[in-house]
């Protein structure tokens, strides 16, 4: 975490994903939303250090030979001031959905002020706005597409899901990407 006023940088964003073990059986924390000014109760792992993709898949180690597998990439809605990665269970249709075993994604972003307010004098970077909840799911796009060799998830069959109201990541980046056949 680089702080409520920067672009954030996401784990290993230099190479491929790397080859280690990671207990997967818990979820990352919830961004601060609105519900935590007492309007709603609001989940207790609430905290700044909420920039988190869950991954549900059934592919194990060893699959390297396994056909690629398409991916889906759930982002909450909540009108950009509420929700979580969390609100999504992915094991089941990652098991199988009508297409088969599925890879899904979903992830955290930004919300309400932390996320939306764009004032010169909160931008540490020199950008005209301050949409980093728009930039974090980008990157999570962009992590995911990055990712797809390594874990063999078909890059031509991403698809990003659900939205908060139309401010949903829109733009390059957000479709599939333009591979050549066979890549």
């Amino acid at each position: 975490n680089n702080g409520r006023t920067a672009t954030q940088t996401p784990f290993n964003s230099g190479g491929s994903v790397p080859s280690l073990v990671y207990d997967g059986s818990g979820r990352g924390n919830t961004c601060p939303q609105i519900t935590e000014l007492g309007v709603f109760a609001g989940p207790v792992s609430v905290t700044e250090d909420c920039l988190y993709l869950n991954v549900f898949t059934t592919r194990t180690a060893g699959a390297e030979n396994a056909k690629w597998l398409p991916v889906l990439l759930w982002i909450h809605g909540g009108g950009l001031y509420d929700g979580e990665s969390n609100d999504c269970d992915g094991s089941a249709l990652a098991k199988g959905g009508p297409a088969g075993p599925t890879v899904v994604v979903t992830i955290n972003y930004r919300l309400g002020l932390l996320g939306y307010l764009g004032h010169p004098a909160l931008d540490s970077e020199g950008h005209d706005f301050c949409n980093y909840g728009l930039m974090d799911q980008q990157e999570a796009l962009r992590w995911t597409q990055r990712n797809n060799r390594g874990l063999r998830w078909s890059a031509l069959k991403n698809r990003p899901v659900e939205q908060a109201g139309a401010g949903g990541p829109a733009g390059p980046g957000s479709g599939p990407p333009n591979y050549p056949e066979g890549t």
